[in-house]
């Protein structure tokens, strides 16, 4: 029995040796079992992710427009000056201005650049500037107390809106009459 028992401890011996020396590991049903869940589970949660991707720039996109026209009315403000932007739909750009659109302001991320924002740039491409309306026309302008008005420095009677769009999705910049409160509504 001692012997019999010596002969299978050498058989199992020399198959590990065997083993190890020709390099072949493998995986067990288990460790197989947890990668396939690993991978599942991180499909299911960075699959949806990747199409939120568009409403992270739509967003953006959103906030810089707000931002840009906050900034313009600022101006306007401190500076006594009327400042405003033209919006142009056909071309997908916006341009931030002071007197007329042929004045851009200088832009004050990117000193000695004008305030001139194109949807088809690499950080907005996919999203779409499809429209602006304030009283009938694409401008809207900010006199020294910071009161919007269309292009031809007519008071907004109703809101002014800005609507962007990307895959499917849509959002519109408001501004109140008189005030020239903005806001974005999703």
């Amino acid at each position: 029995m001692a012997k019999a028992h010596r002969h299978k401890e050498k058989v199992i011996k020399n198959l590990k040796l065997k083993i190890a020396a020709s390099g072949c590991v493998g995986f067990t049903v288990i460790e197989l079992i947890m990668v396939i869940l690993v991978i599942s589970i991180l499909a299911v949660v960075l699959i949806p992710k990747i199409g939120g991707i568009h409403s992270f720039k739509l967003d953006g996109a959103g906030r810089k427009l707000v931002s840009d026209m906050k900034y313009a009315q600022k101006l306007a403000m401190s500076r006594h000056q009327t400042h405003g932007i033209l919006f142009e739909p056909a071309q997908e750009r916006y341009t931030v201005y002071r007197d007329g659109a042929d004045t851009p302001v200088e832009n004050p991320h990117r000193p000695g650049a004008s305030l001139i924002v194109d949807y088809d740039d690499e950080h907005f491409k996919g999203v779409d500037l499809y429209s602006a309306n304030f009283t009938g026309g694409n401008e809207v302008r900010f006199d020294c107390f910071g009161t919007p008005s269309d292009a031809s420095d007519t008071p907004l009677v109703a809101t002014g809106e800005v609507v962007l769009k990307c895959s499917g999705k849509q959002i519109s910049i408001r501004i109140t009459p008189n005030t020239g409160r903005m806001e974005m509504v999703k």
